[in-house]
């Protein structure tokens, strides 16, 4: 990504305010859920199943950058993130365009940053099934909330 910045000088001589735009952002989750299955002789039974959900995303929002002294940033944040995101449940793929809003700072030091954020938004995941047992198609809605923090490390050339 990129910080485009309001202004040339920093303010008081440590203070930039910018425009952060990620180009792409890549997001993977593995979940395990539990459910009831029910046998022949009546006694349900639980199951585990796994589930997976991608995103990909781009953010932009507002940031500011206090630079205390030479090669030495800090660096606060907030993006809206338009994501298109995937959830495949055993043998169905779940898919809609979702809203995320992400948040974050990271402190970095000439090259390397380190850094924390925190995600969260929804989304309604849509699904057409061909057909049920009398010939109708059928469409399924799948409603998540997503919320999550994530540690990075970073290199900025």
């Amino acid at each position: 990504g990129r910080t485009y910045y309001l202004h040339k000088k920093p303010i008081v001589g440590l203070i930039k305010f910018g425009i952060d735009w990620t180009h792409f952002d890549l997001n993977f989750a593995t979940y395990t859920r539990e459910y009831e299955d029910d046998q022949v002789n009546g006694d349900p039974e639980i199951e585990k199943d796994n589930a997976y959900e991608l995103e990909a995303a781009m953010h932009v929002g507002p940031s500011i950058t206090i630079s205390p002294v030479k090669g030495l940033n800090i660096n606060g944040y907030f993006r809206y993130a338009p994501s298109f995101s995937g959830y495949y449940d055993s043998d169905d793929f779940y898919y809609n365009y979702a809203s995320f809003f992400v948040a974050g700072g990271a402190v970095s030091y000439k090259v390397i940053s380190l850094g924390i954020e925190s995600r969260w938004g929804n989304t309604e995941y849509k699904y057409d099934r061909e057909e049920d047992e009398a010939g109708n198609t059928v469409n399924e809605k799948v409603k998540i909330a997503v919320s999550g923090v994530r540690f990075y490390l970073s290199f900025r050339f």
